[in-house]
């Protein structure tokens, strides 16, 4: 959705934000910051959309479409990644991880150790308690806890 011809609603709310005349493109829009739908195809298409498409809107009393809709698609391309993907060990050997039930948190860590580095993880629990190698399980929402926690984690995240 966006409107396409200058209105004095447009103008009353969005011109006075810090952005609304900070438009560099004058060739494409000389006047004001607004696209007609023929310009935003064009924009579209030039930009790597194989389709686009738009939905007129009402005829204001100006002479001008008020809110148009516009839908534009990317074609679809396999992407191509290399067999093997050669990784880059991060400068910074020691992570503390915070996961949740997601599981990206577990994959991020198990690229880390892939990579040499040790990795800290702490979840969310009823209660704080620590495995006694790299896993914490921290309680959230009350100060007491946090404390506790923090005291627990002293000293073993360096």
């Amino acid at each position: 959705m966006d409107t396409a011809t200058p209105q004095l609603w447009t103008e009353t709310v969005f011109g006075l934000t810090s952005g609304w005349w900070r438009f560099t493109d004058r060739d494409l829009r000389p006047e004001q910051p607004l696209l007609k739908r023929a310009q935003w195809e064009t924009v579209l298409r030039e930009t790597g959309f194989a389709e686009t498409a738009s939905l007129p809107g009402l005829i204001g009393p100006t002479g001008g479409e008020g809110q148009i809709g516009l839908l534009a698609r990317k074609s679809y391309e396999e992407a191509s990644v290399p067999a093997e993907t050669q990784l880059q060990a991060p400068e910074e050997k020691s992570w503390l991880v915070f996961a949740d039930a997601s599981g990206v948190g577990d994959a991020l860590v198990s690229r880390l150790r892939e990579l040499g580095a040790r990795c800290r993880v702490a979840t969310q629990g009823n209660h704080f308690e620590f495995d006694g190698n790299d896993a914490f399980t921290l309680a959230t929402g009350n100060a007491g806890r946090l404390a506790t926690a923090r005291r627990g984690l002293s000293g073993l995240l360096t």
